[in-house]
């Protein structure tokens, strides 16, 4: 058994102050980093992997028109259910439809053997290499990809 903390309870002691452990209460800076789901961290806004153009998918019709989304670096999963990065809630959207991929070269797609197919500017596409202006028909929805810089 450990002994007791020799220094008197916070209330017995003259100066009022809490025990100084090396941590002050008043400047505490809470840093969350996120992470993939094979646990490696996911780059940052600040993070140098980041620089050079970004992508974003905005959904033209269906459902959802008008939602976008920011494409971050790697892959990102497109699909009817909520696990996906990018959830498209429709029957015509397969569980697990296709997944995009962006890198400091561009932006690719894989369709995952979705029932319907993917679409990139009215092909069927098992695969595809992106590019600004770009339309893909995913199940009933029309997104449209877009270069920022």
């Amino acid at each position: 058994m450990s002994d007791p903390d020799p220094r008197p309870p916070e209330e017995e002691r003259a100066d009022n102050k809490p025990p100084d452990n090396g941590f002050s209460t008043d400047d505490t800076t809470e840093i969350l980093i996120p992470f993939d789901d094979q646990g490696r961290p996911i780059p940052t806004a600040e993070s140098p992997k980041d620089k050079g153009p970004h992508y974003q998918l905005m959904v033209r019709t269906g459902a959802q028109a008008g939602r976008s989304w920011s494409l971050p670096r790697g892959h990102s999963r497109v699909g009817r259910l909520p696990y996906n990065d990018i959830t498209l809630d429709h029957i015509t959207v397969s569980r697990r439809h296709c997944r995009i991929t962006v890198t400091t070269e561009g932006v690719s797609l894989t369709d995952l053997g979705s029932t319907n197919g993917t679409y990139v500017n009215g092909s069927l596409a098992e695969r595809s290499l992106l590019i600004d202006g770009d339309e893909l028909m995913i199940g009933t929805f029309r997104l449209l990809l877009v270069q920022r810089q």
